[in-house]
């Protein structure tokens, strides 16, 4: 009957166009929202999408279109039509439904309902389902999805079918309570805290949530033992906030006990992070502080120590001394402290972005403590290994852990844990980036630490075609294990054997190293050792004399007491930069790294350690170069061998390079090869 009713009145409609001379104005239809049967009528906007007066599909269209593409509406509306089909049906599997609506019934000028929850604002568990031809109001929040108009999933929800409804409301509510104990947060309120955090970062303590469980997306298991749920303030998805795997009852892992329902009032405790937008608690640092009023109890606001007050780093181990085997304490401490070394790798933190160190209250490997998988300033990550050195006095917050390895030795650790405070420091024997050279009886006496020591020895003990590089080396004060002998820092494994053919290493040769004081199951080795030179190249002497051609360049050395010559070659490492243009090249006037480095010039020497700035060669960086050579676009640059062609040349009043015409290092190279001629 509705359908013979349209086409009677586009019949009349049809008529009046070729009797009458007046103009008609056209139908309000557009072609790209699912055009389909039905014949064509003039359907005007009305409403103003409230609940007294909802918008009318064609209103509802109007409005979605004028949101950018991806962007939802900044408030509910309600939406009045007719189902015009139906995609999914309501179900007890996800609760909710998607269909279409329009004003009439057909598919002119559709508008999509993009699984919308039940009567109440609730998932579907009983009631009618939709059929074609249904009456619907919808209230909830709508977006442009890459151009199709529709709710956004799960924030809309069905008002009314057919003149019935259940109330519900798309409004969240008043943010309430402070977050205690006595005075939990409610959900909006939660919701409200994460987003003042900023994206990725937490709560540097626990607070109290109380609510309503709306849906279960994982319940209690012994698999995992936690529970991934949202609650509200009334039970409904206004204004829910996301409990991300949080711990049962007495902050345990679930082993048995009261699953959750909908419809549960609890309390949570932990936590609260904004996950890459997401309000949500951080996962496995909340738990159930109570369910429908038992509570377990089992953790704590309380911490142990304050930023300003922190307890000391043996205190700290007395306290996970009378923890039991694998104890955890049930509230963070704030714990002082010197780093004595930073343990995690570049490769690993590549991997995990978090930083393994120790710290003592005196710097020294006496009375430390490892923080394990620690995460930098106020929960926010890392950007480097070198961002925290022996020496740094750091404050750090997190849970004390009595850790027992494989061998059963207990190692104290501070896990969960993040920097509340760093001072940087030298009091552990200096920063990463400061180079000691020193006797093997000194290096051996040192404690294990980030520091760089130059050691220069004889090699002992190296086995034929050792991969690796593992050897002893021995000077007249004593001698050390070598573990692993780099070409250069940082440098790739395995790769000793092209390193020892090139510099001819072998048993008897004295060679040059850099490495950190460490140990290994009590015997003391160096670790992360690069290599420097042979007794007489590099950082022993200068390395040997060069004819000035691409197969035999000058060393950095001859260039500088050539001073004057015409397109030569020059081999060296590059070692840091010139600040600025000073009238004088001096050790104030440079800089040993590639932080903050300009794109206009670098240094290079012999050796990749060297600091003496005489002994530096300065390379200015013409526009061609600077996109592949510059240490501002390529920091990894630093330490690495270049071999490079200019006008040797007094600049900045030493002798230098200008204007060089060809450069190659790591792999990359830019320019013309010519030959070379003294002048």
């Amino acid at each position: 009957m509705k359908k013979l009713f349209y086409s009677l009145f586009t019949l009349a409609i049809a008529a009046f166009t070729f009797t009458s001379c007046e103009s008609v104005p056209a139908p309000y239809d557009d072609p790209n929202l699912n055009p389909g049967g039905g014949s064509t009528v003039v359907v005007d906007p009305t409403g103003d999408g409230t609940v007294e007066s909802p918008y009318n599909v064609i209103a509802a269209i109007n409005y979605a279109k004028n949101l950018e593409v991806g962007a939802e509406s900044d408030r509910d509306i309600y939406i009045k039509g007719v189902v015009v089909s139906i995609a999914e049906n309501y179900t007890t599997q996800y609760g909710n439904a998607r269909f279409y609506i329009s004003d009439d019934g057909t598919a002119k000028n559709q508008f999509l309902i993009y699984r919308a929850l039940y009567l109440g604002n609730k998932k579907y568990t009983d009631g009618d389902v939709l059929v074609e031809g249904d009456t619907v109001i919808i209230c909830g929040k709508v977006t442009n999805y890459n151009g199709t108009l529709e709710t956004q999933q799960n924030k809309a929800f069905l008002y009314s079918l057919n003149g019935k409804s259940e109330g519900g409301s798309g409004e969240i509510g008043e943010p309430k309570g402070t977050g205690t104990l006595e005075d939990p947060f409610n959900s909006v309120a939660a919701t409200q805290f994460c987003e003042q955090l900023g994206s990725g970062k937490e709560s540097d303590k626990e607070y109290y949530i109380k609510g309503k469980v709306v849906s279960i997306a994982e319940n209690y298991t012994t698999q995992y033992g936690n529970a991934r749920f949202y609650i509200s303030d009334d039970g409904t998805a206004n204004g829910q906030f996301l409990i991300y795997r949080a711990l049962y009852l007495g902050n345990q892992k679930y082993t048995s006990g009261e699953l959750l329902k909908e419809g549960d009032e609890v309390i949570i405790c932990g936590i609260l992070t904004n996950y890459n937008g997401t309000a949500e608690t951080q996962q496995n640092k909340a738990y159930l502080y109570s369910l429908n009023g038992k509570s377990e109890s089992g953790g704590s606001t309380e911490t142990i120590g304050t930023a300003d007050s922190p307890i000391t780093t043996a205190k700290a181990i007395g306290l996970i001394n009378a923890l039991a085997d694998g104890g955890k304490t049930s509230e963070k401490a704030y714990v002082k402290g010197k780093i004595v070394k930073v343990a995690t790798t570049e490769e690993n933190f590549a991997k995990y972005g978090n930083l393994n160190y120790y710290i003592s209250d005196d710097g020294s490997s006496t009375n430390q403590i490892q923080v394990y998988a620690g995460d930098g300033l106020n929960g926010e990550k890392f950007k480097s290994v070198s961002d925290i050195k022996a020496g740094d006095e750091v404050v750090v917050f997190g849970v004390l852990y009595k850790y027992v390895n494989k061998s059963n030795t207990v190692i104290p650790e501070i896990t969960d844990s993040y920097l509340v405070k760093l001072t940087e420091g030298s009091g552990g024997g200096g920063g990463t980036d400061e180079i000691k050279t020193v006797s093997i009886a000194d290096f051996n006496a040192a404690p294990e630490s980030s520091v760089w020591y130059k050691l220069s020895g004889k090699v002992k003990n190296l086995k034929d075609g050792d991969q690796y590089g593992n050897f002893d080396l021995e000077d007249n004060t004593g001698s050390v294990y070598v573990y692993g002998l780099l070409s250069e820092k940082g440098g790739e494994k395995k790769q000793f054997q092209t390193l020892a053919a090139a510099k001819g290493i072998k048993n008897g040769v004295k060679i040059t190293i850099i490495g950190n004081r460490g140990s290994y199951n009590g015997k003391i080795e160096v670790m992360n050792a690069y290599f420097v030179s042979v007794d007489g190249e590099g950082g022993g002497g200068d390395a040997p004399q060069g004819a000035g051609t691409y197969n035999s360049p000058l060393t950095v050395s001859q260039a500088i007491s050539l001073v004057e010559a015409d397109a030569a070659w020059v081999k060296g490492y590059i070692i840091g930069y010139v600040i600025g243009t000073p009238a004088k090249l001096s050790s104030d006037a440079v800089k040993f790294t590639a932080e903050g480095a300009p794109n206009g010039n670098f240094l290079i020497a012999a050796s990749a350690s060297e600091t003496d700035v005489n002994k530096c060669l300065p390379i200015q960086l013409s526009r061609d170069y600077r996109a592949d050579f510059a240490l501002d676009a390529n920091p990894g640059l630093l330490g690495k061998e270049v071999i490079l062609k200019g006008q040797l040349t007094t600049w900045l009043a030493v002798p230098g390079i200008k204007s060089p015409t060809y450069m190659e290092a790591n792999g990359k190279s830019v320019g013309n090869k010519v030959k070379y001629r003294k002048r």
